[in-house]
């Protein structure tokens, strides 16, 4: 794909509330997601590693029984498998970067 701008990026929606655009390459994903206050991701887990980074905004994030509050700059490393929730708290944009890629998440 080469160069990218995350601005550019043709995107869709996920769930109520949360949009998605991706880059990718064989085997590494990375995604920005722009969530709604208030907008939810329920509890599931899914064969993927995932790196997921908070640009802007407050979030609630659950993975192994633990609630935390995040905010700018912080995030969470979830391995395959682990079960992991997210509320938005307020509008925010978020990072995250997958392996192997989620076919999902292309957007085209």
């Amino acid at each position: 794909m080469g160069f990218y701008n995350a601005d550019r990026f043709v995107r869709k929606d996920v769930l109520k509330g949360i949009r998605v655009g991706s880059v990718f390459l064989d085997n590494l994903m990375l995604t920005h997601f722009t969530f709604e206050a208030g907008a939810v991701v329920p509890p599931h887990a899914h064969p993927h590693e995932q790196i997921t980074f908070l640009v802007s905004g407050e979030m609630e994030f659950t993975f192994k029984g633990e609630t935390k509050r995040i905010g700018p700059g912080e995030g969470c490393a979830i391995p395959p498998g682990e079960t992991h929730s997210v509320r938005a708290i307020t509008d925010a944009v978020v990072i995250d970067c997958w392996h192997p890629v989620r076919e999902d998440y292309i957007v085209k």
